[in-house]
């Protein structure tokens, strides 16, 4: 699976540093994230040494593409996937963040998500042998000072909607060649 994060206008700090060819390359691996990095490179008329260059950079320089698989719950017998998110106070996040950490421990922690730039909520991706446990989990958290709620959901399929990623690549694309016909 991959996870994509667009940076939208908000983070130009990132935007301008991606090329056109980073976005043709994140279209590639949003159809096939097991694709070749040779096979990207045909499909973008860009050799595979760029590829891999431009890959570690989105991934490890700017962290807007995250390769991860996804257990399927399933096949997870005994174990129950949820996902957690809990709104924090700004100024109390990364105090709850570890203080999360600290009392999941013994609980498998499937993916950390920070969907904010705010850093006001943080969302988990947990598994647990049963539903009580669950609630137990999810009342831990909502006691710790600086958590305004924490609030479980239980989903039937995990998708991400390419759809909606394909759209923002797309934009920024167009963005990029104006600025260059501009130019």
């Amino acid at each position: 699976i991959l996870g994509v994060t667009i940076q939208s206008c908000n983070d130009h700090k990132i935007a301008d540093k991606l090329t056109i060819t980073d976005y043709h390359i994140m279209k590639q691996l949003i159809g096939n994230p097991r694709m070749e990095i040779l096979e990207i490179g045909k499909n973008t008329s860009t050799s595979p040494r760029t590829v891999r260059r431009r890959l570690d950079k989105m991934s490890d320089r700017y962290h807007i593409l995250e390769f991860t698989t996804l257990p399927n719950p399933h096949a997870m017998k005994g174990q129950i996937v949820f996902f957690l998110s809990v709104k924090v106070e700004r100024a109390m996040y990364d105090d709850v963040l570890t203080k999360i950490f600290g009392r999941l421990h013994n609980h498998i922690i499937l993916s950390l998500m920070t969907y904010d730039q705010e850093k006001e909520t943080i969302g988990l991706n947990l598994a647990s042998e049963d539903v009580f446990k669950i609630e137990s989990m999810r009342s831990q958290i909502q006691s710790l000072k600086g958590v305004k709620e924490a609030n479980v959901f239980l989903p039937i399929e995990i998708q991400y909607n390419e759809r909606v990623i394909m759209k923002a690549i797309e934009r920024q694309i167009k963005k990029i060649e104006r600025n260059k016909a501009k130019q």
